[in-house]
């Protein structure tokens, strides 16, 4: 499974931050694959299938409350 994905925290005070994201996930193997067959309202049949492959798109946001805001200091040597 492989994915790619944004966020973006927003700060709204000192210690709640608003947060939204975004996930695509690929599916790359040959998942689910369910043969079917359907008759729409005096129409010939229909011979369909579903697939099922993994992909899929998530969005979330969310409400963050910070319990400790200490800085921290990063030194690169």
């Amino acid at each position: 499974m492989v994915y790619v994905g944004v966020s973006k925290d927003l700060r709204l005070s000192k210690h709640f931050l608003f947060t939204i994201a975004y996930r695509h996930q690929f599916g790359l193997s040959k998942g689910l694959v369910i043969p079917f067959d359907y008759t729409a309202a005096n129409q010939a049949t229909v011979n369909t299938e579903i697939r099922v492959n993994g992909n899929a798109d998530c969005l979330s946001v969310g409400l963050t409350y910070r319990f400790n805001n200490k800085k921290i200091i990063v030194i690169d040597l």
